[in-house]
């Protein structure tokens, strides 16, 4: 395939509003250095966006960053027999995910972990943010790469600041509570001691009250923000630090914290950990700890020489400047899509098609096209659904879910979600045999179907239903697993085991394999 030739990428992300860090380096960012490359045109949109079946039918390659939706299955195998390619992004250890992060609930039930490995493995390659990711994880698709975060905008270097201060300072979310609890008491003994420092932390209520010991007068608090508001709250920084403990999510994290040091012109003081081992030149580009009593002795260092400080944010910004630009790496991943797509046999369209085809899927409301490169915003639809599905798991917000639901189906009819999510809600037979006329290939639907029939003793009703979804995708397991289930409630133990045995057939195919199975 040329270089030049036309593709058509299509970016999804699971349903949100918020518009972190995450998005901000894994999809945004990549959307736009891709479409900056002659011949890519680059979508981006959630997994509730009312276009979002059209616009990833339509998509030579499309990158599901770790959405996990069965509904997807059947799309991916259609998608291969027409020769389009599909890619699994993973930026998070979901194995490893820790009680605070937001989605550790979901991934807690098994057969959620099962999906996204149904998934993964359903797709042509994977890509993810850290080579201990690809380590973990690679072994699911035919082809895994590695794609680092990178600056999709970097500032100018940074005047030296005007002050007698020291200002060091910390920005995240509250998933780094324990990091940064445990370093609460060495460090407010520390700048209780140091008149000279002021601590500057953008965080939660819960990290800030563990520095609540600190002097008033020592410790200035930003609420946290979007990027740019971050981005402005490290221009105000000398000094800042990247604690980590040394568990298994942490190890899959990315250096991305030390890409925002260095490119704010803050000297890095991180942790000596995985995510930044092959990053971080020690006492070139930045400092590195292992206890807290060596981050104070780095600390105390850098605030007692200018010319330190200087030095080594000097040297970080000028290896982020050569090496870790956006502008410079998106052409890998253009590479390797157009490589692949060569690969699944896909024959490119033409100039004309492709600049046709993205207009028509970028029209309409809350569209932000820039150049090649268009952002589906969240429209009214989408937010009654977000929200919805947000207050379904809040025992006393059912009602109110249900008041949104059926807005957004007045809204637009002609979405399966909401009726699927109503259905499933209220118990009601009418509203998922709507979604499934209006999504013919819905395996939820099926199993909300399955197990409304299974709860009003109707079993031949129920296992149809299951038994559909196995239709619909063989090689899901848990069509099987369902029927086995409803089978062990009404007694029937032996046709349950023959299910049971050949659903776990089919998910050994995802165990990872020996070699790796015990890393860590």
């Amino acid at each position: 395939m040329r270089s030049d030739a036309p593709v058509l990428i299509a970016q999804v992300d699971p349903p949100t509003l918020a518009r972190g860090g995450d998005w901000y380096y894994r999809t945004f960012g990549p959307g736009r250095g891709l479409a900056a490359h002659a011949g890519a045109y680059v979508v981006n949109c959630d997994n509730v966006h009312r276009r979002r079946w059209e616009i990833m039918r339509e998509a030579d390659v499309l990158v599901l960053n770790t959405v996990c939706d069965p509904d997807l299955l059947p799309l991916l195998r259609e998608r291969r027999s027409q020769h389009k390619l599909t890619v699994y992004e993973l930026s998070d250890d979901v194995d490893g995910l820790p009680p605070w992060n937001p989605v550790h609930a979901y991934f807690a039930n098994p057969d959620n972990l099962l999906l996204f490995r149904r998934l993964a493995h359903s797709c042509d390659a994977m890509q993810c943010s850290t080579a201990e990711l690809e380590r973990l994880y690679g072994y699911l698709a035919p082809a895994t790469v590695v794609f680092q975060n990178q600056l999709l905008v970097l500032p100018p270097p940074r005047a030296e600041p005007d002050r007698d201060e020291v200002v060091v300072g910390w920005g995240g979310s509250s998933g780094h509570l324990e990091d940064m609890s445990a370093l609460a008491e060495p460090l407010g003994q520390w700048l209780a001691s140091r008149p000279d420092v002021r601590l500057h932390l953008m965080c939660s209520d819960a990290i800030w009250r563990a520095f609540e010991r600190v002097p008033e007068d020592r410790r200035t608090r930003t609420l946290p923000g979007d990027i740019d508001r971050y981005y402005a709250f490290l221009s105000d920084l000398d000094v800042g630090i990247a604690p980590l403990r040394d568990t298994a999510f942490n190890r899959s994290r990315s250096d991305v914290k030390f890409l925002e040091f260095a490119a704010h012109g803050v000297a890095p003081v991180v942790q000596h950990l995985v995510p930044y081992l092959d990053t971080v030149q020690p006492d070139r580009t930045g400092w590195m700890f292992r206890t807290h009593e060596e981050l104070i002795q780095r600390l105390t260092v850098l605030a007692d020489d200018p010319a330190s400080r200087r030095r080594l944010a000097s040297a970080a910004y000028d290896y982020v400047s050569r090496h870790r630009r956006e502008e410079n790496h998106s052409v890998e991943r253009l590479t390797f899509y157009r490589r692949w797509l060569e690969r699944v046999g896909h024959t490119p369209r033409d100039a004309e098609s492709c600049v046709a085809t993205f207009a028509r899927l970028t029209r309409g409301e809350g569209v932000e096209v820039a150049g090649r490169h268009a952002l589906l915003q969240p429209t009214s639809f989408e937010r009654l659904v977000h929200d919805a599905l947000v207050l379904v798991g809040l025992e006393d917000r059912v009602a109110d879910a249900r008041t949104l639901l059926r807005e957004a189906v007045a809204i637009e009819p002609s979405d399966y979600l909401p009726h699927l999510v109503l259905g499933s809600v209220e118990g009601a037979i009418e509203p998922l045999d709507q979604a499934l006329r209006l999504h013919a290939s819905s395996l939820q639907a099926r199993f909300a179907l399955g197990w409304e029939h299974s709860k009003r003793g109707d079993l031949r009703r129920a296992l149809e239903s299951f038994l559909a979804a196995a239709q619909a995708f063989p090689e899901y397991e848990m069509p099987y697993v369902h029927c086995a289930r409803v089978l062990h409630r009404v007694g029937r133990s032996e046709e349950a085991a023959e299910f049971e045995r050949y659903g776990a057939v089919l998910a050994a195919g995802l165990t990872r394999p020996p070699a790796t199975a015990g890393a860590a």
